[in-house]
């Protein structure tokens, strides 16, 4: 029999960043830097298949700015992330292809305003 050496049972903490998205007509978004953290666990399940499992958190940011009043709205979802996928090494111990579902939970949605329309004070 040929048994490969198991390099994969293994647990890893790492981390991304993010860069998020969204192409609307309706809305000029500008695409801002976030970041990602997990905790991932990869095991041999036969052979030449791995199962991998991973847990993140993970922060998005971005900015909308608003038609009417030219408002630049700073936003920011925070959530978690869920990973559970399957990989078969073909050829390589190094090389794999990694498919699975992957669920996002967003926990938070937060929107901030940073006006740049100054309106002066009046005095009476």
């Amino acid at each position: 029999m040929n048994f490969k050496s198991t390099y994969n049972n293994r647990e890893v903490m790492g981390g991304d960043p993010t860069f998020f998205n969204i192409t609307s007509d309706d809305v000029t978004l500008a695409q801002e830097s976030g970041w990602l953290a997990n905790f991932e666990t990869r095991a041999d399940f036969r052979d030449d298949f791995d199962l991998i499992y991973s847990l993140g958190i993970f922060k998005h940011n971005f900015s909308v700015n608003e038609n009417l009043t030219n408002d630049q709205m700073d936003m920011s979802m925070v959530g978690v992330e869920i990973k559970f996928m399957g990989l078969e090494n073909a050829q390589s111990d190094y090389s794999s292809m990694e498919v699975g579902p992957v669920l996002q939970l967003i926990v938070e949605f937060k929107i901030g305003i940073n006006s740049s329309i100054k309106i002066p004070l009046q005095a009476n």
